[in-house]
């Protein structure tokens, strides 16, 4: 039920009054019942028992210190697993997860809870289960991901139904509220949240109001109802006070720092926040709740005018997402230095924080295609692997179904030994039941083949559908990206009297932006269309000097304008294979050595040298040159080493270069000297020449003689 705002005033007065009396007193229990639990854990000789009163341990320290809280947690998990006693097992991978979450390493976490959820399903255990389930639905939300966030929780409340335990039922209303909320859900969230406020006020304990209070006066802070919203958080920072659930009351303080400040209250908004550091910096919590608190502390402090504590604020946030390596964080701390900065009115320095945010989210969105890649690849190869565990179980089905046959037909032998009169009968009747059993055998094998036949087909249909979407939807993408860069040209000329400098700025913006994304695009194009296995098969007779030609008169204007040349010191081989595969493979790596270069004249030299079983063709440059530790990552797809302001590029050149070599057979492989330059070396098949019998001994670019033969 809802509760109006003096109503609910009169109740916080009422009940602080209370808390004077007993709050004090049930602390020091509190304390001492943990004093009390460590005193019995050392006389304790039952190993169930002491396992039991680690996780006692280590949830009551779990917000209070960290460090405790993964120890008892860890050393629970080592007992249990001596017991092989799977359902602690899985509790203490739960608390391991916890303690994990708390230390800013979600991957572990996740790991711990699935452990847990596995383990518990396993053998039915649905504490276990529901635990899991909803702190995987917690982390998950943290993560971005809402869906799966709300299938967990949603989940987690199935479990409930069969077990009934109404503290967890509030919990995970709590947490589903809360979901609805940072998606702007209001109407869902403050469902969720009014019923496990109601649920928690029929409860004698009053621990589980908490998290409820807390929640429901988070939503009222985004209404902007300062009053109702205070008048929830100061009974949610008792209740936790009273339960010594100290990490939950550092967020209370930061909402309830931010009320104060809005309800005219700096002072007690200033000392709200101070709490909520001292008590962050006790426990050790080092990521997002600190985070949150000083993101908050300094968007207030601007408001009041201080910008010297909002700047030290907002500079503590951006230092820790860099200590911490918290690449999403530090976008946020950047959004808010230039934020601060424009309404300091600091517009150089706004400037620049904006245009490192910018860069920060180009980063993460090219992270975030690279993740997609990694799924999609261990998604095949789950798949793939499924079905070889299918065909293997098919297989052992059928060879056990064989050995029961031979057992028993040696059976019936023996019997025929020692009943001969009787086994007549049994012998007819066990063939027929035999030849029975093996028929159905043999058409449920039958049909196991096909189904399995069929699903190749279907993940052999599905990798051809995926190469189809990357040429498809970077093709679609060019249409309304000239649209772009054309209404932008238009718009540029239109408005060319004005002289204002930021709209040219703005107008570079775009055109350079639409110009990084075509070239995106056709490296994509490019790159898909080598992913075909239709174009791998294509082989032709090729003459790499005819393609040296033609790229040279290619690339002409970018020749001329960097006064850069080609060179060959000898006549290259004609070969076996496919035309375009290697213009596209001989451009690139041209280009890349052009174009990663600071010398006044760039020369790229191609080199050829043919030994017993294979031959190469060498590119070696003048450029800049490439570190040895970046030698692997430069073949990964949209990896760069550089930003764009220095160098343009989209990341595909070399990995389209690295797909060609994959599917003509060959390898590539680099050596390089930084600022010396970079040597990248083809080698293929001698099986792919045509008309070469002399085999030539290897011997490295760097000897050649100075007077190459120049490209005409």
């Amino acid at each position: 039920m809802c509760i109006g705002k003096h109503t609910r005033l009169v109740r916080y007065l009422v009940f602080t009054i209370c808390i004077l009396f007993f709050a004090c007193s049930f602390s020091a229990a509190q304390l001492a019942r943990m004093d009390s639990l460590k005193q019995e854990l050392v006389t304790l000789s039952n190993d169930t028992s002491k396992i039991d009163v680690l996780f006692e341990l280590s949830f009551a320290h779990h917000q209070l210190d960290i460090v405790k809280c993964r120890e008892y947690a860890e050393e629970a998990l080592r007992i249990s697993e001596k017991l092989q006693d799977n359902n602690r097992i899985a509790l203490a991978h739960n608390y391991m997860g916890i303690a994990a979450q708390l230390e800013g390493n979600s991957a572990q976490a996740i790991d711990h809870w699935e452990k847990c959820l596995s383990l518990s399903k396993s053998t039915k255990f649905l504490e276990g289960e529901m635990k899991a389930l909803n702190n995987l639905g917690l982390v998950q939300k943290e993560k971005g991901n809402i869906e799966e966030s709300l299938n967990y929780f949603l989940s987690a409340l199935k479990v409930h139904e069969e077990t009934g335990e109404v503290k967890e039922e509030i919990t995970i209303l709590s947490n589903i509220g809360y979901l609805y909320l940072s998606v702007d859900d209001n109407d869902n969230a403050f469902k969720y949240l009014q019923l496990a406020v109601e649920k928690g006020e029929k409860q004698k304990n009053r621990s589980c109001l908490g998290s409820p209070y807390h929640r429901i006066g988070e939503y009222y802070v985004k209404q902007k109802d300062y009053e109702t919203a205070l008048s929830y958080l100061s009974e949610a920072y008792d209740i936790c006070k009273e339960y010594a659930q100290d990490l939950r009351i550092t967020s209370t303080l930061r909402l309830m720092g931010e009320c104060q400040y809005y309800l005219g209250m700096p002072k007690k908004s200033r000392k709200s926040f101070i709490e909520a550091e001292e008590k962050l910096l006790t426990i050790g919590e080092r990521y997002t709740e600190l985070f949150a608190l000083y993101n908050t502390w300094a968007l207030i402090c601007s408001e009041l005018g201080n910008y010297e504590v909002a700047f030290a604020k907002a500079n503590t946030t951006y230092d820790l997402a860099m200590t911490n390596n918290l690449e999403t964080f530090k976008l946020s701390a950047l959004q808010l230095l230039a934020k601060l900065h424009e309404k300091s009115g600091n517009f150089k320095d706004a400037l620049y924080f904006q245009k490192a945010a910018s860069e920060q989210h180009d980063m993460l969105d090219l992270r975030s295609k690279e993740e997609l890649a990694l799924e999609l690849e261990a998604k095949y190869q789950s798949d793939k692997k499924q079905i070889a565990i299918e065909l293997f179980k098919s297989r052992e089905e059928n060879t056990n179904a064989k050995l029961k046959a031979k057992n028993l037909v040696m059976l019936i032998s023996g019997l025929i030994a020692l009943l001969i009169a009787i086994l007549a009968f049994q012998l007819y009747n066990a063939n027929r039941t035999k030849q029975q059993y093996n028929d159905q055998l043999t058409a449920q094998v039958e049909e196991r083949t096909k189904e399995l036949e069929s699903s190749n087909i279907k993940l052999k249909n599905s990798n051809m559908e995926l190469e189809r979407f990357a040429y498809i939807a970077s093709h679609d993408l060019k249409t309304p990206l000239r649209n772009i860069i054309s209404f932008t040209g238009l718009l540029e000329r239109r408005l060319n009297h004005v002289k204002d400098e930021q709209i040219q700025e703005y107008f570079t913006f775009l055109k350079q932006g639409g110009k990084r994304m075509n070239f995106l695009i056709e490296d994509l194009l490019e790159y898909s269309k080598f992913s075909s296995s239709e174009y791998e098969g294509i082989r032709e007779k090729v003459d790499l000097n005819v393609i040296c030609k033609e790229l040279k008169n290619t690339i002409s204007h970018t020749l001329k304008e960097r006064d850069a040349d080609i060179q060959i010191d000898q006549q290259l081989p004609t070969i076996i294979g496919n035309y375009s595969s290697f213009f596209l493979l001989f451009k690139n790596l041209v280009e890349n050595g052009i174009k990663y270069n600071e010398s006044e004249n760039p020369l790229v030299i191609i080199h050829y040298e043919k030994y017993v079983d294979t031959f190469s063709i060498f590119f070696k440059d003048n450029g800049i040159g490439i570190q040895e530790e970046f030698f692997d990552k430069i073949w990964e797809m949209f990896s760069r080493l550089h930003n764009h302001s220095k160098y343009e590029g989209t990341g595909l050149g070399l990995a389209t270069c690295k797909k060609i070599m994959d599917s003509l057979n060959g390898n590539i492989d680099v050596s390089s000297t930084v600022d010396e330059g970079s040597i990248f070396e083809l080698s293929f098949p001698s099986s792919m020449l045509i008309g070469q019998s002399e085999i030539q001994q290897p011997k490295t670019v760097c000897e050649k003689p100075v007077e190459e033969k120049v490209l005409s």
